[in-house]
Order: C-alpha cells, then structure tokens, then sequence
C-alpha cells in the first residue's frame, strides 16, 4: 500500500507547477453555460451534436454555484481525480499482471507521460475526463472479475461523462469472443454487450439527427468522406507513438528533418508554408511511420515470446490503444487531416499504453539481466519527466499571463459602466493565425472571457451568454438587453460603428488596451481610443500638401511622389524600417487635424508597420496623440490613423514598426482637419 500512494502522488508533483496558472479556453466557456442555466438543471439533459455528458453538467454546476470561478479550488479537485485515477490504474494492472512490480511501473508510466498533461491541466473541463475515466477502468476491473452487469453499468456511467470510453464496447466482445472459443464465456453475454452498445450508439445518433445547427456541428458537415475515411484508419496508429512521446517533442523532430530538407521542398524556414509542410507532411509520416516500428516490434515479440500471459497482455494494451483511438476521428471541430491527437484526449488511451510498454519490459524479465529493463525504463521516464515540466512551465506560464492581463483590466476598471464596449490592439497573432488576426494571447474569444470574468460583479443578463456570444477567437460584436450594452472590438472601424447605431456616449463607455508580446502587458490607451473616435466622427477636409511643407530623415528630395495623387509612384526610405524612420509636416498654420491616411498601394511588405503620431505648436514641445506598435494597411493599402483634434502647426509620423529588410513604403499621404 506504500508503494502503491508513493506510486501515485510522485507524478502529481510535477502538477503542482499549475497553481501559478489559470484557466483555458473551455474551462470559461464552461462557466458561461452555467450562468446562462443557472437557475435550472434542465440544461443537465440538454443535446448536443459533439457530446451528451449529463453528469460531468451536473457536477459542473454544483461546484460552479459552490464557488464560482476559484482556480485553486478547481485545480485542486483535478489533482485529486489525477491521483485517484493513478491508484485506479495500479488496482487495474494488479489484475492484468502476476508481479506487483509491473503494477507500480504501469501506474507510474502512466502518471509520468506528458502526452496527456492537458487532461490534468485543464482544470474544468477535465473532471469530465478524469471522472469518465475513473468509472472506465472500474469497468474494466470488473469486467476481467466477471461481473459483467456491473461493469457495463460503470461504463455507462463513464460514457455520461465523457464518450472518451465507448472503445471499451468492441473490447469486451473481442474478449468475450475469445473467451467463447475457449468455452469460458456464453454467447448471451456477446449479445448484451452488442446490444448495449448498439443502444448507445443508436441513442446517439438520434441526438445528432434531431438537432438543428445552432446546436452543434456533425463531422461530416466539416469533413470530406475521404478526410474522415483517412483519419478514421490513420488515428489509432498516430496514437500509439503520439501517447508514448509528447507530440511536442515529435514536432521538434519534425522541424529538425524539414530543415535538412531542400527549400523546394518544404519552403523557407520560418513561413507559414514551411510550418505547414512540416505538421501536414513531416510529422505526420514521422509519427505514422514511428507507429507501425512499434507495431512491427510487437508482432516480433508476440512471436517470440513463449509465455502466454505476456502475449495477452501486449495485446490487450494494444487493443486497447486501437479500440479506443477511433472516436478521434469523428471531432466536428477538427477540419482536415488531424496530425496531432489533443493532448487531453490522449488521457485515457494512455492507460493501454502504459500497460503495452509494461509487457515490453515483462517480454524481456526472464531472458536478460533486470539492469537492462530499468534503463530502459529510466529511458523513457527521464524523456517523459522532462517534457512533462516543459509543457507544464509552458502552460502555466501561458496562464499566469492571462491571469495577469485580466488582473491588470479589473484593477483598472473595477466597475463597468451599463453600456461597455471593449476594445483591444495586440502587435502580433497567436495559435497559428494569420499575421492580420492580430489578438491577445487568449485562445478563445476574449470577449466572452471579459464577460465571465466580471460576472460575479456586474451579473450581465442571460442573453449576453446565449448562442457562444464572442466564444470563437476571432469573433468581434456587441449586444444589447435590459438597458445593458456589451461589445468587444479589435478592428477600430466596426468598433467606431458599433457606437455609431448604439448611440453611445463615447467618453463613458469605451475600455481599450494595448499589449505588447515583446513584455508581455497591456497598457490602458482609453483616453486615446476615445480620442481617435471623436477623430473619426468629426467632420473634416483635407489639407493640401506641398513639397516644401515636408521633410524626412531618409531620402527628403523624393517626398514630393507622397502627394502627386499617383499611387503608382512612392518614396521609399530605402533602408529596412526596423531603423528609426519618420516624417514631420509644417501645416503653416495652427490646424486642428484628426486624421493621417498612409496609402502603400500594393507592397504587402508593409505588414509590420506601426505609427507613432505627434503634434506641436512649436516645434520643440512635442505631444503624442497616437501610437500602435504594429498598424498595418488593409487588403487595399490604406490605413487611416484618427486622433483627438487639436491645433498643432507641425506634426510627425514615425514608423516604429520593424522588418529586418523591407523599406517603410509610402505611395500617398494625406492629412485632414477638423471643420469648426
């Protein structure tokens, strides 16, 4: 029993690392489900296309209204599912296995993988994944005791939790077939698990005819029969080298072979097209490939191997791997081919794997020295244990930085006003974005985040959490009900016309941030957005420009092709613009400009720039009235920069963006001003 809780409390240590983190993506929209349902547990029976787990709901809902969005409490209860499911996963290999040491080794491989550290980390959404399966391994302990009943009860259960388990239905009727032919199981213990199972499956597949598409989204809406047919075949083979090794490590593999490889073949080094080649091409023959040498490897060792157990192990661990890999394919939201198995769902798959790598070092017990297994093992552990920390610190970094950046928003704005619009500017994409898609380092909306995350305050109304409102990263929009306005803009213009058809009083109801991913924070630029709107909706005329009122710190004698109406003819600094480039016009007069639109026609290397605006009204006193660390053009070359209008006889443009070889691009620059 000592060695058993040593066992299982070793690996959770790692774990511990996450108090510094937060929560994820699923764990707030999690939270917004119950605050729409709170006030019943109908929602607790509520359809969907992609999962039906009542008891995970239920569960959910009980420790929500217990203490709302505490972090530490949520990550506390996962540790100790974690750590349950380890001991359960000990009890299960005592009935696999003769030897107690292979229980102890199954159990703490399976507690050390880091393949499957999201199904830990992700502190709501995984009760759901612990608690499936917990009741699954408690099926299978009894289904190999013969209390089939029983067991196929627990799977149920298991399956209201989470569908991560329904593989265990073909693998009792291939034992139970097995066991048949050897006269120890009846035939009507094959019919009830088929027809159980067939139930289920059936029972699910009404759900999913029966629901409209606001409900959810059935994978073959977003898969061709040929992608789902590749992934259906090619998953349980990616599992099985995907669950023994991190998929992190694989693509460091995978990056390291695609960079020996010709340009032609895989694209520069650092682009998008280079990163795709190496996920959809490179690692995803380098993980099939590494598969089937495992699978290769058992085969031999089944063939060898005289000792019968040691051959029903190594296959049940495989099948048990295969069995339950299939249902990965069937994801609506996964688009194309899946390269990578969510580390989350990696969970309970892994159970069969570290039951197959046990037979491994049980296949060679008897025929070398022990010396040889532990190393071995050690091998491996140290390859796990190292990247177990690594995602860990990585996660929790990622966590803590989210948790500081809404920290930061909430101490700045306590207390909402009832008409609120968000807005945000971030200098760089994250998650594999396009580099347009310029968000803060949340990998789902930030909008309905924002919600959550001053419910408890402000107790928005329920519409505001109906239809996943501001749930998907990108979504931007606003809403209104029962004399409350919440909205969440990044692009400026749609954020500016949002309060155009609300009506807003500006000056009160707009909340803007800045964050930089060279310190990681957010600066408060409120005063300043509200600026660039009264910029927007002023009514104003352009200034016309002459050569003589220009003057700039490269190439001054070109600047007269920024104003000859030709967008077709530039100045161009001619260095790259990751050096200080800038721009100062004498208006000749005191103007009140609101607006400077930059035209860089079509050179889409002007991707990285950014602006920082000043004005004078002498020349040496300067005041900055707009700043954005990166502001690039649109698909059609313009940018337009508004600020506060204000007199000013001089004003500077400065390029603060940087690209370490393209030149800042001007085609047409004009200026307007405000009319009195």
């Amino acid at each position: 029993m000592r060695r058993m809780w040593l066992v299982a409390l070793l690996p959770v240590f790692f774990y511990l690392r996450l108090f510094v983190g937060f929560f994820q993506q699923d764990d707030w929209f999690s939270y917004a489900w119950y605050v729409l349902h709170r006030d019943s547990l109908s929602y607790v029976l509520a359809f969907s296309a992609s999962h039906f787990n009542p008891f995970t709901v239920l569960i959910n809902h009980f420790l929500f209204s217990l203490w709302g969005m505490n972090y530490e409490a949520f990550l506390s209860v996962s540790l100790f599912l974690h750590t349950m499911v380890i001991i359960l996963v000990y009890h299960l290999s005592k009935e696999i296995f003769k030897r107690r040491w292979q229980a102890v080794i199954t159990a703490f491989l399976f507690g050390i993988f880091a393949a499957h550290y999201q199904g830990t980390a992700w502190v709501v959404v995984d009760i759901s994944t612990h608690l499936a399966t917990f009741f699954g391994i408690l099926s299978v302990i009894f289904f190999l005791r013969r209390r089939l009943c029983f067991s196929l009860v627990l799977l149920i259960i298991s399956l209201f939790f989470k569908e991560i388990t329904i593989g265990l239905f073909p693998l009792y009727l291939l034992h139970l077939f097995i066991s048949r032919r050897k006269g120890e199981s009846s035939f009507s213990n094959m019919i009830i698990v088929v027809g159980l199972g067939a139930a289920y499956c059936l029972f699910r597949l009404v759900i999913v005819l029966s629901l409209n598409q606001t409900n959810g989204s059935v994978v073959v809406q977003s898969q061709s029969i040929a992608i789902l047919a590749y992934n259906f075949f090619t998953i349980p083979l990616k599992v099985i080298s995907q669950s023994i090794f991190s998929s992190e490590l694989l693509l460091v593999i995978a990056n390291k072979v695609g960079e020996i490889l010709p340009n032609s073949i895989s694209g520069d080094v650092g682009t998008p097209s280079f990163e795709v080649f190496v996920v959809k091409v490179v690692l995803e023959g380098f993980s099939l490939g590494l598969s089937i040498l495992i699978l290769v490897l058992v085969v031999w060792l089944v063939r060898r191997s005289k000792r019968l157990e040691i051959k029903n192990t190594l296959l049940f661990g495989l099948e048990w791997l295969v069995l339950n890999s299939f249902i990965f394919s069937f994801a609506p939201e996964r688009l194309g081919v899946i390269a990578t198995i969510d580390s989350r769902n990696l969970y309970f798959v892994s159970v069969g794997t570290a039951i197959f790598l046990t037979s491994v070092a049980s296949r060679f017990y008897d025929k070398y020295h022990l010396k040889i297994i532990w190393i071995m093992l050690c091998i491996l552990v140290i390859i796990n244990a190292f990247w177990l920390n690594k995602n860990l610190t990585a996660f929790s970094r990622r966590g803590e930085l989210r948790r500081e950046i809404l920290s930061q928003i909430k101490m700045n704005y306590p207390d909402l006003p009832n008409k609120v619009i968000f807005y945000t500017e971030s200098d760089r994409a994250f998650y594999g974005l396009p580099p347009e898609e310029r968000i803060l380092p949340f990998q789902s909306g930030l909008g309905q985040t924002l919600l959550v995350w001053y419910y408890p305050e402000e107790r928005f109304p329920n519409e505001f959490f109906e239809d996943r409102f501001l749930w998907d990263i990108l979504e931007e929009g606003y809403r209104q009900s029962d004399g409350r306005v919440f909205g969440y803009f990044r692009n400026f213009e749609k954020m500016a016309e949002a309060v155009r058809a609300l009506d807003l009083d500006y000056q009160n109801s707009i909340i803007a941030f800045s964050y930089d991913s060279d310190d990681g924070r957010i600066r408060v630029t409120t005063p300043e957005i509200i600026g660039r709107l009264s910029g927007y909706f002023s009514q104003k005329r352009e200034i016309l420009l002459t050569p003589e009122m220009l003057t700039a710190n490269r190439k001054p004698d070109e600047l007269r092709l920024i104003i000859d109406d030709e967008r077709q003819s530039y100045w161009s600094s001619g260095v790259p613009y990751k050096f200080a480039l800038e721009m100062t016009i004498d208006l000749g007069s005191h103007k009140k400009v609101a607006q400077v639109t930059i035209d860089s026609y079509n050179d889409l290397d002007q991707s990285q720039v950014g602006y920082r605006i000043l004005i004078s009204g002498d020349g040496e006193n300067w005041q900055e009235v707009f700043y954005a660390k990166r502001y690039p053009p649109g698909s059609d070359g313009l940018v337009d920069l508004y600020f506060k209008p204000q007199p000013a006889r001089w004003l500077k443009v400065e390029q603060v963006g940087s690209h370490n070889f393209a030149p800042w691009v001007v085609s047409e620059l004009k200026l307007y001003e405000e009319i009195n």
